[in-house]
């Protein structure tokens, strides 16, 4: 990803790719901003994996993922520790069906503090990635206020909802990778918020 791609779209435009490029054949919420501070388009349906009883694999939820949001950072251009770090990630993205919406974003690492076992300072170590303060850095701090305030009651049915589940893991396997969104969130408790 270049300097450019993270570089916030001017409100109303974009397309969820990070370039700040307008696309004028589809309609936005500027209340809805990526976490690259493009608008999110209310009129492309949600990943398939944000619903309940997905039946694609995590490798499967992964790909729509990424093809749902063609201006993530691919975790296999990234160096050690960053490529693992987002490839986790992204994997909490799918298992808990979150978008990349600065809303879901906050329930991102909501779940992550809450429902995965992740040490607070390991997770911090990915706070920290150069990759990630880019992006936090390239949106005003005001872009973040609605969007977090939004995400409240979500967060706190997250929390909830966390101590009545076995912890996602940090660690994912390719066994994991192989078996059904559904079945990984039947395992482990995970309700979709």
């Amino acid at each position: 990803m270049t300097e450019e791609d993270a570089q916030p779209a001017a409100a109303g435009t974009g397309t969820g790719t990070g370039t700040g490029t307008a696309n004028t054949n589809t309609t936005t919420n500027t209340n809805a901003l990526s976490r690259y501070g493009d608008a999110v388009d209310v009129n492309k349906p949600p990943p398939p994996y944000v619903a309940q009883e997905c039946a694609l694999t995590l490798r499967e939820g992964l790909e729509a993922h990424y093809a749902a949001n063609p201006g993530l950072f691919d975790p296999e251009t990234l160096e050690e520790p960053a490529k693992s770090l987002f490839f986790r990630h992204d994997c909490v993205h799918v298992m808990f069906g979150l978008t990349t919406a600065l809303e879901d974003e906050t329930l991102a690492d909501s779940w992550t503090f809450f429902a995965v076992d992740i040490p607070i300072l390991r997770y911090a170590k990915y706070l920290s990635t150069p990759e990630v303060k880019k992006l936090i850095t390239s949106l005003p701090i005001s872009a973040f206020i609605v969007p977090v305030f939004r995400a409240l009651p979500r967060v706190w049915r997250a929390f909830w909802r966390s101590r009545r589940m076995t912890p996602w893991h940090w660690e994912v396997n390719d066994d994991d990778l192989d078996t059904p969104i559904r079945e990984l969130r039947a395992r482990h408790g995970i309700q979709v918020v």
